[in-house]
């Protein structure tokens, strides 16, 4: 995992404990695209675990019309089981301004 992205991890735990077991936060690290999960908090929201790539944020947050200043807030996805999913992602940005990670927040709202 990158380095700038673990001081991110306490963030992803705060979120996680402040909104509950229904609320999964993931942590990506974009520099390794096909195995970009480097952390998750409350997974069992969406089953997201470590080592998975991030093909799901291309469809839903970096093609959305709604992807503007580095956040995509609010859009919804459905889990194979049928549950609605209400997401919000933003980018995390290095010291040299290029896109490292994202912090992705997962709200079971069925």
């Amino acid at each position: 995992m990158n380095t700038e992205l673990s001081h991110y991890i306490p963030v992803a735990d705060m979120i996680a404990k402040t909104f509950g077991v229904n609320c999964e936060v993931v942590l990506h690290d974009l520099t390794t695209p096909q195995q970009s999960v480097v952390y998750t908090a409350n997974n069992q929201v969406t089953g997201r675990e470590i080592g998975q790539s991030f093909n799901h944020l291309i469809t839903h947050v970096l093609l959305s019309k709604n992807f503007k200043d580095d956040v995509s807030a609010n859009y919804f996805f459905k889990t194979p089981d049928g549950r609605v999913i209400r997401s919000s992602t933003a980018l995390i940005k290095g010291k040299d301004e290029s896109v490292i990670g994202a912090l992705c927040v997962n709200m079971d709202a069925t």
